[in-house]
């Protein structure tokens, strides 16, 4: 399976993704992995316009953001990026989000993802630290990260409330360089 950095022509097939793959949040024995309230109105217009500008940004802006997707053919399975704080003293801080559309999740495609995004942090040489938010019931996804050497660093007992139902989350980090 071939995993590419998207560039801006990839934003519509990107978020056409993203909400595929956030509608799955929570449903047929899927955990919940979306903060998102299932059903409420997504503005793709906002979203695309947020987007694009910060894929457009270099890595020395504040807010930049970097994707990479994973095809299926022509359709987008999954997606991984990494973005900054909009604060210049974050710039060595890249958070981490990942989605594998449910009918290719554990064939590996989150694996490759994350190699991809930690590979080329690597090479980044203003990086030092990749964080990521996990629910505390996403055990799958804490499995992964801590195969790549992410560790628990902190979590927020009921941090979001879905459908009624409170959600830890927790905080993960990987250092990349001293």
């Amino acid at each position: 399976m071939l995993v590419r950095l998207l560039p801006l022509p990839d934003i519509d097939i990107f978020l056409e993704h993203v909400s595929r793959h956030m509608a799955e949040s929570g449903t047929e024995g899927t955990p919940v992995f979306s903060p998102l309230q299932p059903g409420l109105p997504w503005d793709a217009e906002a979203a695309r316009l947020r987007v694009k500008e910060a894929w457009e940004k270099t890595l020395e802006e504040p807010g930049w953001c970097r994707a990479w997707g994973t095809f299926d053919g022509a359709s987008l399975i999954g997606h991984i990026d990494l973005k900054t704080m909009k604060l210049p003293s974050a710039l060595h801080r890249a958070t981490i989000g990942i989605g594998v559309e449910s009918s290719h999740r554990r064939q590996g495609v989150g694996s490759l993802l994350l190699q991809a995004a930690v590979d080329w942090a690597q090479e980044q040489p203003a990086l030092v630290w990749l964080d990521l938010e996990v629910f505390a019931h996403n055990h799958a996804a804490i499995k992964l990260y801590e195969a790549f050497h992410f560790v628990q660093v902190g979590a927020v007992l009921d941090r979001f409330r879905i459908n009624g139902k409170k959600i830890d989350d927790l905080q993960m980090v990987h250092r990349i360089r001293e």
